[in-house]
Order: C-alpha cells, then structure tokens, then sequence
C-alpha cells in the first residue's frame, strides 16, 4: 500500500485524575477525582481480589467485560 500522505490518528482518551477508594481488604473502587463525587460518570471500574489474582472491571469496555489478571 502506497503512502500517500495522509495518517490515521487514534484520538487520545480525555485526561483523568484517577482516585482509588478500598472498600474492603479485598475490594476497591476506581473513580476520576476530575469529576464530583456522587456522580455516577465518576466511577471508571472496580477491582477485586479473587484468590491468588485480581479481577478488574472496567466500565469502559463492552457491558459485562472484565479482565482477569493473575500475579
């Protein structure tokens, strides 16, 4: 394929201030700080230890992903 100048740009995600709150020894809540508290477009996912690994959910993909993440 030829170049002919023209490039395809992938657009950067907004900028955010990330807050992580423990709602338990095992359980935590991820929010953008840029946004008031109490808003529901705050919170940006949450992460779970599960056993041995620590599953993120992340409401920025498709409804119902999630990421299992094993250290």
């Amino acid at each position: 394929m030829a170049d002919n100048g023209t490039r395809k740009t992938i657009p950067t995600p907004p900028a955010r201030n990330i807050g992580i709150n423990e709602l338990s020894p095992t359980e935590w809540r991820i929010s953008d700080r840029m946004i008031a508290d109490g808003d529901p477009a705050a919170l940006v996912g949450f992460i779970q230890r599960v056993d041995d690994a620590f599953e993120v959910t992340d409401f920025g993909r498709p409804p119902g992903a999630s990421v299992l993440l094993i250290l």
